[in-house]
């Protein structure tokens, strides 16, 4: 294990291995201030009292309430403060950040006597408990006030597309746990405000695991498919429903009021409205009656946190004295105010599309294919250990735990909803590459203490019987049938000894079965050597594997036994290469490397009635905020691709038959002599008895 001091973030490289920058660590985690210019004593004592700075505010909030008819609503006021977990920093800089603006909030809390505050993002206040017990215990007397208010169960605040929903659940888990353990509560409000869109089954689970409300921003910055209800309930697939809050930020929900008037509209009294994206403008609905009286403004500095400064929360004052407003907290604006219309609030059945930021699907790819490695990963292990434990009495579970518990926390981290996307600057993902490594050596750990309880470890040698067993675990949650199984071959076994097998030997529950493997070898081009290139391994295909079952896989020599496949061929031709098994025939065509034929045996069909695998490429060229956008037009600006630079057969089976396209391109615009060419390498494959089609890019 590397040498980690900071046991909350495990960061060691030195150099960083993304950005290439050198780092200074301990000066990072331990001499590094978060700068702030806000003195929020000074407002407190002497420049909230000045007649200059007073007449001052209300020239703004009467700039703010200008030609609005604000004075007759009742306006309610809360603090918060965006704090991006990471973005134009790095994580641990955020944890300064935090610092600074929770001590703020517990400031506020403490001299004035009814200003409130939203918290979000469980992490943060874990840090500072970890890391700062004399504010934590500040925030806890601050919380005891009711005025400190735990919102956002989710453990941080993420990309809200690309995890998985078990992802998701975890997010929820333990960033309520941490609530419940500390504070003895709960969030009733998930709180997101910035992230990129929201898939629909959030719902279900926010209301599931204890949230009925939610509130976001990110919506109200749509321009072409601008969002119809300010107030709402959503609604997931299962019939879950959350009521929702689409605030403008800020003091928006004031300054444009007028132009939200119509969007924030309670419907008459028996009528039900029930919307999604097929539905034509919605919100000119004829069943809407009056609009909802309260409005509600959470205010302060953020993205960076610092807020609400000293300055804000005296205008904010102002906003009470002066035009009557009120202090709350989002959970009681959703409960006592917003709670009191949920039968008169339109249904919306569908996601939060945000317009913008398609990019992020596809900007870091490594981040994203880390992502799904540990949401993977982590839940197959966690139930091999869970089935261990309850056959091995002696298994020491607590440290197992903890790690598990580890890695999910850190695999959460790295979704936050400016890391997972992409959208960050380079240095954050040094930060994410120390904590992969870090979190598959934890994982290599769990793995081998549970592979030496069933006493014979994954390709671990058989000594009584100079055989080499492997134990298959299926960890997926469902059942596998006919599907590849690729096991990675210990560097102390040598291919000489396994060439010297011929077959293994399956063990089911009630059977056994003879079948052929073949060795395929490393990766040999350019690859990200700890989490992508693929060492010598051993592929064999599986008949089935029952959720959660194991298979003893036993390397035998049998005389009795054929290695050879008679289904499966691959054959090279003038203008195709050709591949084939007991269920498809496939061609791929020379000139271009595309896939031109699929004649499927089982059915007799050619199932391809245009061309098949190809890639399209289009330039990526937008003025601002190339990381998060692309052009609506990009559909219009293909990028030529030649002809195959070579297309050669590469495995020739038993197991496994494949051919690999590589293609060239030339960027010609590009400054840059290291990222003026591309290449691509495309991999199509078909394995004996197996149904599928497989693609690697």
């Amino acid at each position: 294990m590397k040498k980690i001091i900071n046991e909350l973030l495990p960061i060691f490289r030195e150099i960083g291995f993304y950005s290439k920058n050198l780092r200074n660590i301990e000066k990072e985690f331990f001499e590094y201030q978060e700068p702030d210019l806000d003195n929020v004593e000074s407002w407190l004592k002497e420049k909230r009292f000045e007649k200059e700075f007073i007449d001052k505010t209300r020239k703004t909030i009467d700039k703010i309430y200008e030609g609005t008819d604000l004075d007759n609503y009742q306006i309610f006021i809360g603090g918060q403060s965006h704090i991006d977990i990471a973005w134009r920093w790095r994580f641990w800089q955020t944890f300064r950040k935090a610092v600074v603006t929770y001590n703020k909030a517990v400031f506020h809390i403490k001299n004035h006597a009814n200003y409130t505050y939203i918290s979000s993002q469980p992490v943060l206040i874990e840090w500072i408990y970890h890391k700062d017990p004399d504010l934590f215990d500040k925030i806890k007397d601050a919380v005891k006030t009711g005025r400190f208010d735990l919102c956002g169960g989710l453990y941080v605040e993420p990309d809200c597309h690309i995890p998985s929903g078990e992802a998701i659940v975890r997010q929820r888990l333990y960033g309520q746990l941490f609530y419940l353990k500390h504070f003895s509560k709960i969030s009733l409000v998930e709180w997101i405000p910035d992230s990129f869109g929201y898939a629909n089954n959030l719902p279900q689970i926010f209301l599931k695991s204890g949230s009925k409300y939610f509130m976001t921003t990110k919506l109200t910055n749509n321009k072409d498919t601008r969002f119809p209800f300010i107030n709402f309930l959503w609604e997931s697939p299962d019939g879950s429903q959350v009521i929702t809050y689409l605030n403008p930020g800020g003091h928006g929900a004031l300054t444009q009021h007028n132009l939200i008037k119509k969007y924030r509209r309670i419907l008459k009294n028996g009528t039900k409205l029930i919307a999604d994206y097929t539905f034509d403008k919605p919100e000119d609905s004829e069943l809407f009656s009056e609009e909802i009286p309260p409005i509600a403004a959470f205010i302060g500095k953020g993205d960076g946190g610092h807020g609400p400064t000293g300055q804000e929360v005296a205008i904010m004052d102002q906003m009470c004295e002066y035009k009557k407003a009120k202090w709350i907290t989002a959970t009681d604006y959703f409960v006592k105010v917003l709670e009191k219309y949920r039968d008169k609030l339109p249904i919306w059945k569908d996601e939060l599309y945000y317009e913008f930021h398609q990019g992020t699907f596809t900007t870091q790819g490594l981040v994203k294919r880390m992502n799904r490695f540990f949401e993977w990963r982590l839940c197959a292990l966690e139930s091999l250990f869970t089935i261990l434990s309850i056959y091995y009495k002696d298994l020491n579970i607590k440290p197992i735990k903890e790690k598990i518990q580890k890695i999910w926390k850190f695999t959460l981290l790295n979704q936050f909803h400016d890391v997972l996307p992409g959208s960050s600057i380079p240095e954050v993902y040094d930060d994410c590459y120390d904590i992969w490594d870090y979190c598959i050596q934890l994982m290599r750990e769990i793995e081998r203490e549970c592979w030496i309880k069933i006493e014979t470890p994954s390709t671990q040698k058989d000594d009584n019987q100079n055989e080499l067993k492997a134990i298959i675990y299926n960890g997926t949650g469902v059942d596998i049938q006919k599907f590849p199984i690729e096991i990675e071959i210990d560097s102390e076994i040598e291919i000489d000894k396994l060439n010297q097998y011929n077959a293994i030997k399956l063990n089911y529950l009630n059977r056994e079965k003879y079948q052929k493997f073949q060795i395929l070898l490393e990766d040999n081009f350019p690859l990200d050597p700890l989490f992508l290139k693929r060492k010598n391994r051993i592929v064999f295909v599986v008949d089935d594997i029952k959720s959660h079952g194991f298979i003893e896989a036993q390397f035998v020599k049998n005389e009795k036994f054929s290695n050879a496949s008679e289904n499966l061929k691959i054959e090279e031709q003038e203008n195709y290469i050709i591949l084939e098994n007991s269920y498809n025939k496939i061609k791929i065509d020379k000139s271009s490397g595309i896939i031109s034929s699929i004649y499927n045996k089982i059915i007799q069909k050619e199932v391809l009635n245009n061309e098949g695998i190809k890639l399209n490429l289009f330039y990526d060229w937008v003025p601002d905020e190339q990381c998060w956008n692309l052009l609506n037009t990009y559909g219009m600006m293909p990028i030529p691709i030649n002809s195959p630079k070579s297309i050669k057969i590469m495995d020739k089976g038993p197991v496994k038959i494949s051919a690999e396209v590589e293609l060239e391109l030339v960027n010609e615009d590009s400054e840059s002599k290291i990222n003026g060419t591309s290449i691509i390498k495309e991999q199509i494959s078909l394995f004996d008895d197996c149904p599928g089609i497989f693609v690697d890019i």
